[in-house]
């Protein structure tokens, strides 16, 4: 493990991406809520740096072991190419990493698929009515479009979750000997 700065004027090329080989990955540290970037000791850097790991299971020991150290930091984990796709993986202090799994997702799905027969009465009701009393229509609306909401708000965070699952599995695949 090593750690690079991200920008160094001396040195050519001055970019990080030239001084990182394919094999390599690099860890971004920053504050789990605010976003600010952060070095793996959980201080505000001075110059933008990264880590560089060897492999993909060094890099997922060393962000496990921080982030587990000091529960406001994540880690982003990047292969050679850099920011220029999504991180391999996300690592966040357990008691946050329930927020983006299946579970998740699922839960969203069933409280908004409950949602929808709980406001299409209302409008119904309303509908009725000819449409004389307004807030029930209104109210209808509203929750039937939150379930909706929820229920496409959980698909994405499932697919999200098995796409996030899937690159890390083939890239461990790729890095471990047959």
């Amino acid at each position: 493990m090593r750690e690079l700065k991200l920008f160094d004027p001396s040195r050519r090329p001055a970019n990080w991406l030239g001084h990182i080989r394919e094999d390599e990955y690099a860890l971004f540290f920053k504050d789990e809520r605010s976003g600010q970037e952060l070095k793996s000791d959980g201080s505000i850097p001075a110059e933008s740096t990264c880590l560089i790991a060897s492999s993909l299971d060094e890099a997922l020991n060393i962000a496990q072991a921080r982030v587990d150290a000091d529960p406001i930091l994540r880690c982003d984990i990047y292969d050679s190419h850099g920011k220029a796709n999504p991180p391999l993986a996300t690592i966040v202090h357990h008691t946050k990493s329930a927020e983006n799994t299946a579970a998740t997702g699922w839960k969203r799905i069933w409280f908004g698929i409950a949602l929808v027969p709980v406001g299409l009465p209302m409008i119904v009701y309303d509908w009725r009515q000819d449409w004389a009393l307004i807030w029930p229509a209104f109210f209808g609306i509203q929750i039937v479009a939150a379930g909706v909401r929820l229920i496409f708000w959980g698909m994405g965070t499932i697919e999200n979750s098995r796409r996030s699952a899937a690159v890390l599995r083939s890239k461990l695949a790729a890095t471990r000997p047959h």
